[in-house]
């Protein structure tokens, strides 16, 4: 009985002495630090090999369950890698195992010369507080204050709620009340009227300016079809107006008599021909016969009947 505790003692010793294996001249061995360790302890398992010579080494990638490689060390020996030291941490209790790898041996052709299967490692796990460091209850702690949280839901949801209830009370607010028309709007001339009146005040002022006449000729015109007829002559060129032709309901002859006044108001302006006086009281009784021409094409025929009265 009194070898018993020897042969424990061997046993421990060559379980963390770890592997050794010799092929030829080439040593191979593994060792841990130790078999036994808490959650969280770094254990050290270190790889090994001595009697290369232009070989090199290929190392393994350890892949730990229940556990990590913290770090890995390289061990050298005559400028050339002869092993490496593995950091392993675990994190659960219990028979962990750092399972087991092939090395191999590289030639300088990088054919592989040799390898070598390590053996797995068994290590027990302990958690940091065991049965021995706290053999009773612990003390009663006493409550942990817990802030109470931020409603920022709530916020949001009021913010959102007091948003809506401005806008409300802004549009509210801006609410029309009564329509009032315009000053303008109640003194609205019908365009036929309106453009006989200019044309009545254009005849009685000085038409010996036959530009500046001519200028607001073609402004009456334009405007009177325009309030009429609701096309924008005042935005378009004589151009433009000869090629909507379309929109103007007016007999061939009347469209073309039209579009030469327009074009000689045109030259007048930019003074490259300036007609004579006579011409241009030609072009102003034209323009009032016209107006009165055009009246049935927009006009209900009572209305007309009441303007040419």
């Amino acid at each position: 009985m009194r070898i018993v505790p020897y042969i424990l003692i061997v046993m421990v010793i060559v379980g963390c002495a770890g592997e050794f294996e010799s092929q030829g001249n080439i040593v191979f061995d593994t060792s841990l630090d130790t078999t036994a360790g808490r959650v969280g302890d770094i254990f050290h398992y270190t790889i090994s090999i001595g009697g290369l010579t232009n070989q090199s080494l290929s190392l393994p990638t350890l892949i730990i369950p229940e556990g990590e490689v913290r770090s890995v060390f390289l061990l050298e020996e005559e400028n050339s890698i002869s092993g490496a030291e593995f950091q392993i941490v675990y994190w659960d209790t219990g028979q962990q195992i750092i399972p087991s790898f092939t090395l191999d041996i590289i030639n300088p052709d990088s054919s592989i010369d040799m390898s070598f299967k390590s053996d797995p490692m068994f290590i027990t796990i302990y958690s940091v507080v065991t049965p021995t460091d706290q053999p009773g209850l612990k003390p009663i702690k006493p409550p942990v204050p817990v802030e109470k949280p931020i409603p920022w839901r709530i916020i949001l949801l009021l913010t959102i709620i007091l948003l809506l209830i401005g806008g409300i009370l802004y549009l509210w607010r801006k609410r029309i009340h009564k329509i009032q028309f315009p000053e303008n709007l109640i003194d609205f001339i019908e365009p036929d009227r309106w453009a006989l009146k200019r044309l009545n005040e254009l005849k009685k002022s000085d038409l010996t300016d036959i530009k500046n006449s001519y200028t607001i000729l073609s402004h009456i015109l334009r405007e009177y079809i325009e309030r009429c007829l609701y096309v924008r002559t005042l935005e378009m060129t004589t151009e433009e107006i000869i090629a909507h032709k379309n929109l103007f309901q007016f007999s061939d002859n009347m469209f073309e008599e039209w579009m030469l006044l327009l074009k000689r108001s045109d030259l007048t302006k930019y003074a490259k021909h300036i007609p004579d006086l006579a011409t241009m009281h030609r072009d102003v009784d034209w323009a009032n016969q016209f107006i009165k021409d055009t009246i049935p094409m927009w006009k209900f025929e009572s209305e007309a009947n009441q303007v040419d009265a």
